[in-house]
């Protein structure tokens, strides 16, 4: 799938939302790399800026209550990532 230019993401309005979501993903990874999130081994989590909104085991339970809540989050800047459990894979790779 082709990854749209600077220009198309312009022209959509979502630049800024982009990078939002691209702070969180580099917050995650400092996070992660520091085993700050431990209590989340084995689940899906939800990112919206430098804190984790949301978490669960179950992925889609969590992107169904993110979904109720409308207009409250700008869901173009929520991030979802998953944090491995022990048995997945070391937490810092």
């Amino acid at each position: 799938m082709k990854q749209p230019s600077q220009i198309e993401l312009e022209r959509l309005g979502l630049t800024e939302d982009t990078d939002a979501a691209m702070a969180s993903v580099f917050w995650f990874d400092d996070e992660l790399g520091a085993r700050r999130l431990e209590q989340y081994r084995g689940m899906d989590v939800a990112i919206l800026g430098e804190q984790i909104i949301d978490a669960d085991r179950d992925g889609e339970a969590m992107f169904q209550r993110l979904k109720t809540r409308g207009d409250a989050i700008n869901m173009n800047r929520v991030v979802i990532k998953h944090v491995a459990a022990l048995t997945d894979a070391p937490l810092d790779g």
